[in-house]
């Protein structure tokens, strides 16, 4: 399994994603090659890069760890009454083949997550 993907559908529309997207995960708008980190839960900091942006269809993070490389592949699609939004994630480093196996499920079980909580907050508004 090389790519791991979730999918949600929810009623707004792709441009009110995007933009949500920018208000509340990246501060400051999405700039091609902006850098920058953030703090999670456990209190350390992860660092980030914005490598593709697609106003309104699509936004590639990279997200560095200390083994590999995490690419986070969003898209936003317009569907009948809403959008679909589709995660995927992609390992790569010189240990991605070791760590895939190991913490694939973990991912997909968190964007899973992740992808229905924001969907739910999406439909509030």
């Amino acid at each position: 399994m090389s790519i791991i993907e979730e999918s949600v559908k929810t009623k707004a529309l792709p441009n009110i994603v995007f933009k949500v997207w920018a208000d509340k995960y990246i501060t400051g708008g999405f700039e091609v090659g902006k850098k920058g980190h953030v703090i999670n839960e456990k209190k350390k900091g992860i660092k980030f890069k914005i490598h593709e942006v697609k106003e309104n269809e699509s936004l590639t993070v990279i997200w560095y760890s200390h083994f590999v490389k995490l690419i986070f592949l969003h898209e936003v699609k317009k569907i009948e009454n809403g959008s679909l939004i589709v995660c995927k994630v992609k390992l790569k480093g010189l240990f991605a083949f070791i760590l895939r196996p190991l913490i694939s499920n973990k991912i997909r079980k968190n964007l899973q997550m992740s992808l229905t909580q924001f969907a739910r907050d999406l439909n509030l508004r």
